[in-house]
């Protein structure tokens, strides 16, 4: 190995970082952004604890009605009813021709 080569990767030679184009990540934050940020941030906390809470304070809706009985209502009319035949084109009111 030379002496004037590192194994790595480092700063220099072919155009920057060696990261594939990429942008320069942004320049941290000051004290007073990161101060507005967390504000910002309790802010649209609070309205969201707001919100729910008013949300829990109204009346749930009512339930749904109940199903009615249908089958009960239709045997009420005394539907005419098959039992069994060899033929099963033998059905009261009316035949095959």
């Amino acid at each position: 190995m030379s002496p004037g080569r590192g194994r790595g990767r480092g700063r220099g030679g072919r155009g920057g970082r060696g990261d594939g184009g990429l942008p320069d990540p942004p320049p941290p934050m000051t004290m007073e952004q990161l101060i507005m940020n967390q504000t910002q941030v309790i802010q649209a906390l609070g309205q969201a604890v707001a919100a729910m809470h008013q949300a829990q304070q109204q009346p749930p809706p009512p339930p749904p009605p109940q199903p009615r009985d249908r089958r009960a209502d239709f045997l009420k009319g005394h539907p005419p009813v098959f039992t069994h035949s060899a033929d099963p084109m033998d059905a009261k009111g009316g035949s095959a021709q």
